[in-house]
């Protein structure tokens, strides 16, 4: 492992509570304490193919990971321009998934602002007994429902937990029911997790990334690197 690729450098100057949600985003055990190491692995992990990792010997690079997660959330037809061998910087990468991420906020909210007050309240009612079914806890729903109400200006707040139920097939299959057929679509158009997850079991287990730790992962480590840019230039400014 390279200690000084991006990726490690962000994971060792993390918060207490950005430490806490990276071992909640990999599933790892309450009793496990953070460990930038452990984590790194664990992101590597799901960051590739299952099988690929059997027989990798070299890490995946942080641009490698950016660019897959990147042409996921890209709304439309087809990836983005970014490819591994361009001149485009990690930096470039983050901040088109960071302009995606807030047009897609941005979309979101407009179409809920469509919806009449009575049946915002019986859509946000019904919508937060979704997630709760769906094993999001209270921190999440509640960020979820504020990226909801606030679009591009709720991103930056957001838990990284919030803003992937919004890129998941579990959001892609109740956004009928919140805003009809053809909003839905027009939300959901280009979210190629929703596809994935509606693949076989088998086929998702053997041959592709885990796009619902990959994706959270990755905006947090964007927003971590936000944070220590802002206090490197406070620091400047003492």
């Amino acid at each position: 492992m390279n200690e000084n690729n991006t990726i490690y450098k962000r994971l060792k100057n993390v918060t207490i509570e950005e430490g806490k949600e990276l071992n909640k985003i990999l599933n790892l055990s309450n009793d496990i304490k953070y460990d930038p190491i452990v984590v790194y692995k664990e992101y590597q992990s799901a960051a590739g193919h299952s099988i690929i990792n059997l027989f990798r010997k070299e890490d995946i690079t942080y641009k490698q990971i950016l660019i897959d997660v990147a042409d996921k959330l890209h709304k439309g037809i087809g990836w983005t321009h970014f490819k591994f061998e361009d001149s485009y910087t990690e930096e470039d990468i983050e901040k088109k998934i960071w302009e995606d991420l807030q047009q897609r906020a941005t979309e979101l909210k407009k179409q809920w602002d469509k919806l009449p007050n009575k049946k915002k309240k019986e859509k946000m009612r019904n919508l937060k007994e979704e997630l709760k079914k769906e094993g999001y806890n209270q921190v999440a729903i509640t960020s979820f429902i504020g990226l909801l109400v606030s679009g591009a200006g709720g991103v930056t707040a957001a838990a990284p937990a919030a803003i992937s139920i919004f890129y998941s097939g579990f959001f892609a299959s109740i956004a009928v029911g919140i805003f009809g057929v053809s909003t839905a679509a027009l939300i959901t158009s280009g979210l190629l997790i929703s596809s994935i997850a509606i693949l076989p079991i088998g086929i998702i287990a053997i041959g592709t990334p885990a796009y619902r730790k990959t994706i959270p992962m990755t905006v947090l480590l964007i927003q971590i690197g936000k944070r220590l840019e802002l206090e490197n230039d406070l620091k400047e400014y003492k």
